[in-house]
């Protein structure tokens, strides 16, 4: 490889094996990337304001978040996306009417919906509102400006008896974490990921992608060079051109070792 890589990693699963602290070895690795002028990026579910602070310490070029409805460059945000609130509206109706727990996903913060009479999940990590209806989320967030839902597995059988009214307004994917997820069907990873490489001026083949969930697959089928963690799904493992270690045993700084792009 003549250039320096792009690289894209998604978080959970990947990057960190809890939903708090990315390991001294991983961010090492990191660092390592960037002093060897490679390009690394955040591909991930999550929202920015959910990110740990250890990754936003100048470690990153920049980074696709709500699982490619926002994709950021150093300070230019190349695109951010929102589910439509019409859309937004009939959605929280439908989980209400089915009984179903959600959360509702934005840069800015994070809001969950709790039906009434149905038990509070138990949420990691601080700084979401818990509501229970569509008034007091719009009182909370007047512009529902929000690019995701992710709920729990538990409910997802009433989600597909939801019919054609999820199945055809979101894309559905298993985050591998206990939970699913629905996005807008036009907003993936792959076409973040495509937007990075067209404003830096690269070719796929020059690029890396690390993932280990159903969210990751198009990510993974763009990039020149697959990776997935020794954790991740059946599907994604196929898919990739090599597989690592897992994610609790230093997966990607095992992998970046094997490709050669860190000591």
């Amino acid at each position: 490889m003549t250039k320096q890589a792009v690289l894209f990693f998604d978080l959970d699963g990947t990057l960190i094996a809890n939903r708090n602290e990315v390991a001294p070895g991983v961010l090492a690795a990191l660092k390592q990337l960037r002093q060897r002028g490679h390009l690394t990026f955040l591909c991930t579910g999550r929202p920015l304001c959910t990110t740990p602070d250890s990754l936003r310490q100048g470690i990153l070029t920049g980074t696709i978040t709500l699982a490619g409805a926002r994709v950021q460059i150093g300070e230019k945000v190349l695109c951010q996306k929102t589910i439509p609130p019409a859309l937004l509206r009939r959605t929280v109706e439908e989980m209400l009417r089915r009984g179903i727990s959600a959360i509702f996903e934005s840069s800015e913060g994070c809001c969950c919906l709790v039906p009434p009479g149905a038990a509070c999940p138990q949420l990691m990590g601080g700084g979401i509102t818990v509501v229970s209806g569509l008034s007091e989320m719009e009182r909370h967030f007047p512009g529902l400006g929000f690019s995701k839902i992710v709920f729990w597995d538990r409910d997802l059988a009433k989600v597909h008896a939801g019919g054609r009214f999820f199945l055809e307004s979101y894309s559905l994917c298993d985050i591998a974490v206990g939970c699913h997820e629905l996005a807008l069907p036009e907003v993936t990873k792959r076409e973040a990921v495509l937007l990075v490489l067209k404003e830096l001026g690269r070719e796929a083949g020059e690029s890396y992608g690390f993932g280990d969930s159903e969210n990751d697959l198009p990510m993974l089928q763009v990039v020149g060079t697959a990776v997935a963690m020794g954790n991740a799904l059946p599907a994604v493992k196929a898919a990739a051109d090599y597989v690592t270690d897992s994610v609790a045993r230093d997966g990607v700084p095992k992998a970046l070792r094997h490709f050669g792009l860190i000591e």
